[in-house]
C-alpha cells in the first residue's frame, strides 16, 4: 500500500509500505475516492461532519427532529461558524427538521453561506470578523429582529478550547444577556469532544442516505484536488494559509 508521510512543515512524503494486518477488535479498511462516480467523492464530506452536527442539535441540545417530531422550534437557534462542514450541515438539518428562524455567524464564507438561509423567514448572517461587543450586540439583535421571543439555543460549531481567545463565549455571552429571559437559561451546545452513542451514530447514518435520497440532505461542497496524493501538499498548505473557504478537499486516493 502507500503512505502518505507529513512533516511540520507541510512537505508530503509517498512511501510503499506493507499493507497492516488488523488485530482482534479492529477492521483494515483500504480507503479508495474514484472519480468514475461522482456521488462518491462529494459524500466523502459527509459523515464526521454531520454527524457531529446532528449530535449537537439532537443529542445534546434535544431539539425536534425530523422524523421523531411533528411540530417546530418558533424560537431562534444560533449557529456560531458556519463556514465549517458542521455548522453547514447544522443549517440544512436544522432546516430539515422546520428549526426556524436560523441566524448564523460566518467569516469570509458569508456569502457561500447565504444561499442556504431564508431571510423571508427572519434567518440573519453576523459577520463575526468584528469585535465581540459588536457581534454578541449583531445577534441579539437579528434575535429581537426576528419578534420570536429569546433564542433559547446555540450551537458552537467553531470554537475549540484551544480556540482564538477573541471568539470563546460568544454565544454563550450573546445568548446569556439577552431580553426576555425571565430566569431561565439559554442552552449551548459545542461540538468539540470525544464520539459517543453508537446507537445514535447508526441511527443517524441511516437518517443521512434517506435525506440524501430525498433530496433534503446535500453534500458539502467540494475541490477535487489535482494528482491524488501527490496534490497533498499543495492542498494542506492553502488550508494552513487560510485560501480554503466554505468547501472541503478532496484527494483521490485511487489514483495512486
Amino acid at each position: 500500500m502507500r503512505e502518505a508521510v507529513i512533516t511540520p512543515d507541510i512537505q508530503v512524503e509517498i512511501r510503499d509500505v506493507p499493507t497492516p494486518v488488523p488485530k482482534a477488535g479492529e477492521v483494515l479498511v483500504r480507503v479508495v475516492v474514484s472519480g468514475t462516480n461522482s456521488k462518491d467523492l462529494k459524500t466523502a464530506t459527509i459523515p464526521m461532519a454531520c454527524l457531529v452536527a446532528s449530535f449537537g442539535l439532537y443529542d445534546v441540545l434535544q431539539l425536534p427532529s425530523r422524523w421523531l417530531s411533528p411540530g417546530s422550534l418558533s424560537n431562534p437557534i444560533v449557529i456560531h461558524g458556519v463556514g465549517t462542514a458542521i455548522g453547514t450541515f447544522a443549517i440544512k438539518l436544522a432546516k430539515a427538521s422546520n428549526i426556524r428562524p436560523i441566524i448564523v455567524t460566518a467569516g469570509n464564507s458569508a456569502e457561500d453561506i447565504r444561499g442556504l438561509l431564508d431571510f423571508g423567514q427572519c434567518d440573519a448572517v453576523i459577520d463575526y470578523r468584528q469585535s465581540t461587543k459588536r457581534v454578541v450586540a449583531d445577534i441579539q439583535s437579528a434575535i429581537f429582529k426576528a419578534g420570536s421571543g429569546p433564542a433559547w439555543y446555540g450551537l458552537d460549531a467553531a470554537t475549540s478550547e484551544d480556540g482564538a481567545p477573541e471568539y470563546t463565549g460568544i454565544l454563550i455571552e450573546a445568548l446569556g444577556t439577552q431580553w426576555g429571559l425571565s430566569g431561565n437559561r439559554p442552552r449551548v451546545a459545542t461540538v468539540q469532544g470525544g464520539a459517543r452513542q453508537r446507537c445514535f451514530g447508526s441511527l443517524m447514518s441511516h437518517l443521512f442516505t434517506y435525506g440524501m435520497a430525498n433530496g433534503w440532505l446535500t453534500t458539502h461542497p467540494i475541490e477535487i484536488v489535482q494528482g491524488g496524493l501527490q496534490g497533498l501538499g499543495e492542498a494542506l498548505t492553502r488550508l494552513r494559509d487560510g485560501k480554503v473557504f466554505g468547501k472541503k478537499l478532496i484527494v483521490e486516493v485511487g489514483k495512486e
